[in-house]
């Protein structure tokens, strides 16, 4: 026994009610307590108040992030590729993309370029970094479904293509650890112009698997790479942009089309067969 109480004194309380603090009965075995908790708290104190304060993050240690994420952002936006439905009447964006190996081949995902598209309307690419408003039309090279990565070329013919752009560098390294700093380009927000956020891995199991990002993205963000801040080289591609693009679980269905929040990308190990097979390996630093 513990506690002796009064059982026809006590009253059991119902949700949401509040009662007044009530005294209990309590064994006199147990009044040691009090002392004992008291000096506990009393040593607690101490210990507190001779601890050292923890020191502040440096000021010069935030400049060095945000100058990595600046490099970063203004290397890749030279090889950034946004995918469109180009028809009669109306442009509409439908995902992003970035060269790999040369000036006219480029990765996206396959549900960016594999869509039902209507009598009359063709895919075609615009690059950002270009010095021109060329819009180039979009042929896919090979579509690798079980990864949800197309390889795709640019048709160039009869273009001055001359712009200052360039095939982004992958990483060469192993997949990049929870807590990995990047920055996810795209084309989120319906026209050709790129944003640039930063985030960080938060989780990867095993070869095959997906790398999930502490990043909330947008439609449009499919297709564009995920770039290691450290290095500025590509570690994977944004495949998905909430958990019903990946699962159909309960959760899936709970959250429906809302963001989660969380992002998912393929690595670089998962698609690097598919630039061998066409000699398309970038160079790595």
């Amino acid at each position: 026994m513990l506690y002796d109480y009064d059982s026809e004194s006590t009253v059991f309380l119902g949700a949401g009610e509040i009662a007044s603090p009530v005294s209990l009965p309590i064994e006199r075995s147990t009044m040691w307590f009090r002392p004992v908790a008291a000096l506990i708290l009393s040593l607690t104190i101490s210990i507190c108040a001779h601890a050292q304060p923890r020191s502040k993050p440096s000021a010069a240690g935030f400049d060095q992030v945000e100058q990595a994420f600046q490099r970063t952002a203004s290397e890749a936006s030279r090889g950034l590729i946004a995918v469109l439905a180009v028809g009669p009447q109306a442009v509409q964006l439908v995902g992003s993309g970035f060269l790999v190996g040369d000036q006219s081949h480029f990765l996206t995902a396959v549900h960016v370029v594999r869509q039902d598209l209507p009598e009359g309307v063709s895919l075609a690419a615009f690059m950002p970094g270009s010095d021109t408003k060329n819009l180039y039309p979009v042929l896919v090279v090979e579509m690798d479904t079980d990864h949800d990565v197309a390889l795709c070329r640019l048709d160039l013919r009869g273009s001055s293509h001359s712009a200052p752009v360039r095939p982004l560098k992958l990483n060469s390294g192993p997949v990049p650890s929870p807590g990995t700093f990047v920055t996810v380009a795209g084309f989120p927000l319906g026209e050709p112009r790129p944003t640039f956020q930063f985030g960080n891995v938060i989780s990867f199991t095993e070869p095959g698997e997906r790398i999930a990002l502490g990043v909330m993205l947008n439609d449009g963000s499919s297709g564009g790479p995920v770039i290691e801040v450290r290095s500025g080289n590509v570690a994977g591609i944004i495949v998905a942009v909430r958990m019903s693009d990946l699962y159909e679980t309960r959760h899936s269905v709970a959250l429906g089309k809302q963001n989660s929040g969380i992002s998912w990308a393929v690595p670089v190990s998962d698609f690097r067969p598919l630039l061998q097979k066409y000699g398309l390996l970038p160079k790595t630093d």
